[in-house]
């Protein structure tokens, strides 16, 4: 699945390579103007589909699969109302295992 909004320019996915990490963002509120995904391959040599949040302040990463599921509603919303707060949110699993969401605020 392949989402870029119209705000992510080709400096902004230039500077990708930099990008912060989302997890580093638990419980704060980010102002996204745009988003993107884009295939990569880890050190592993392994593939995988890594989401970006362009926020006014920088560009975050996040390899989270539940984060990047909402991404297509959050394209959607970027594309018909502008820029959209979110929180990021950490969970745990039934298992135990920690993961990620976004919430609109």
């Amino acid at each position: 699945m392949e989402i870029r909004t119209k705000e992510i320019s080709a400096k902004d996915m230039f500077n990708s390579s930099s990008a912060l990490a989302l997890k580093d963002k638990v419980g704060e509120e980010l102002k996204v103007v745009g988003i993107f995904t884009r295939e990569k391959t880890g050190v592993d040599g392994i593939e995988g589909l890594v989401g970006y949040v362009k926020t006014e302040d920088g560009i975050y990463a996040t390899v989270s699969g539940t984060v990047i599921d909402q991404f297509e509603a959050l394209a959607e919303m970027l594309e018909t109302d502008g820029p959209v707060a979110v929180k990021v949110l950490s969970r745990k699993s039934n298992a135990g295992r920690e993961y990620f969401q976004l919430e609109l605020v």
